[in-house]
């Protein structure tokens, strides 16, 4: 994917994740009307993953892709 490419779009995909997931999870905990306490703890419990996930990516080294290369081939110099 074009996010593997470089580290600056890597972290630009991890803090759109964040917005986004702040942003839901907000939703959903001014909106738990009608929701029993089991219902409303798991449902903020997992939508509190994704803004987890998204500080992870943004924190995590990138790790280097081949694009078009077998596993163990190099690109030849000249």
């Amino acid at each position: 994917t074009w996010a593997a490419v470089t580290r600056t779009a890597e972290r630009a995909v991890a803090a759109a994740w964040l917005l986004q997931g702040i942003a839901h999870l907000a939703f959903h905990a001014n909106h738990l009307d009608g929701l029993s306490r089991a219902d409303s703890v798991g449902l903020l419990i997992s939508l509190a993953a994704v803004p987890v996930l998204a500080v992870v990516a943004w924190r995590l080294p990138s790790v280097p892709i081949s694009l078009g290369r077998r596993a163990g081939e190099h690109e030849s110099v000249s």
